[in-house]
């Protein structure tokens, strides 16, 4: 039998997805994952408890408890989801001299924020520098992490793909629009209270809105969704409950004015859904490989343009969520790619050292 290689993530909140990941990876690593929170603003993530599985923020002296967990399991690698997470400076000067390689697993900055990202550059170069890789969450986040270590390889974030057999398309007779995220303005949640509000009564009766989550704009939500008789709101659901939603909705609204990444529009399209995207979104680099997909500017002309275009090819919608549900099934966004490109990846590092 061959030994699996040990591995260490060090991650700051737990998500769904994140755990989806990692059940996967075990198949191929022996891994430990610390959080250092179970909380996340505006989730309520619910999970089963697993034996590889640590928040650091349950032990009273943490430090102690990171040094035990890292000289009982011995690891080759130790993973950092973030350059500036709260005991990396510890961490990194304890392994110094136990031979153990460190990574960073880090998503891609807001190019357009210039001044703070000249500041960032300045503070991250000699980080990364030191570090012995990076992982990027995509292709632009490889591009730019290249600059400050060679070694930076893309590792984007997965998903466990959703079964289809139980898929509803146009209920009620009507194109129906999600929008699955925190109710806050840098989502672009307020772009679709916005055109929900301005659409015509004509337009208004071919379609229907979904709204998920928690944030500071629910109470206009909660007001809309009794002012008009096209909109439902639902407060965070658990990844079980969303894959009902996405299976009986047919186009995911993701008007984000910035995102790292962007988990919902995966795994909307693994679920067949078409997506409308801001173009400030990292995952956009899956989403364009479906031309049916629509990119837009964070703003309420362009979004009421793309919902308006949808109605006008409703016939189109089915034949395109398949072909997005195909794209992910296919690809690195997928858990049982993923997981094993980043055991192939970490075996390559091993066997070169």
């Amino acid at each position: 039998m061959i030994n699996k290689i040990r591995v260490i993530f060090i991650i700051n909140t737990i998500t769904h997805y994140q755990l989806q990941f990692f059940n996967f990876l075990r198949r191929f690593l022996d891994i430990r994952v610390l959080f250092h929170s179970k909380n996340h603003k505006n989730y309520e993530f619910s999970y089963q408890r697993k034996n590889f599985i640590y928040f650091i923020e349950e032990y009273k002296n943490k430090n102690l408890f990171i040094k035990k967990i890292i000289h009982d399991f011995k690891p080759k690698f130790l993973i950092l989801g973030g350059y500036k997470l709260k005991y990396n400076s510890f961490i990194i000067k304890f392994i110094k001299n136990l031979r153990i390689k460190y990574l960073y697993w880090l998503e891609r900055f807001d190019k357009d924020k210039k001044l703070k990202l000249k500041i960032i550059q300045l503070f991250i170069r000699n980080i990364l520098f030191k570090g012995d890789g990076i992982l990027s969450v995509g292709k632009e986040a490889e591009r730019f992490y290249k600059q400050y270590n060679e070694n930076t390889f893309n590792l984007p974030y997965s998903i466990e793909i959703n079964k289809l057999n139980k898929k509803k398309n146009f209920n009620n007779n009507k194109i129906n629009f999600l929008f699955v995220g925190q109710l806050i303005k840098r989502k672009g949640l307020d772009l679709v209270v916005k055109v929900i509000n301005n659409l015509n009564p004509e337009m208004q009766n071919k379609i229907f809105f979904t709204i998920i989550g928690n944030g500071e704009l629910s109470k206009e939500i909660k007001i809309l969704e009794k002012t008009r008789n096209n909109v439902k709101y639902y407060s965070f659901q658990s990844i079980n409950n969303l894959k009902k939603f996405y299976l009986c909705n047919d186009v995911l609204l993701f008007p984000s004015r910035f995102d790292g990444w962007g988990v919902v529009p995966m795994e909307a399209m693994s679920s067949a859904m078409l997506i409308i995207s801001s173009k400030n979104c990292g995952a956009n680099e899956i989403i364009k490989k479906n031309k049916g997909n629509i990119i837009i500017g964070s703003n309420t002309k362009d979004l009421t343009g793309a919902i308006i275009k949808c109605v006008k090819k409703k016939s189109t919608i089915k034949r395109l969520g398949i072909i997005n549900r195909n794209l992910i099934i296919n690809s690195i966004y997928n858990v049982k790619n993923s997981s094993k490109l980043l055991s192939e990846y970490l075996n390559k590092y091993d066997n070169r050292n």
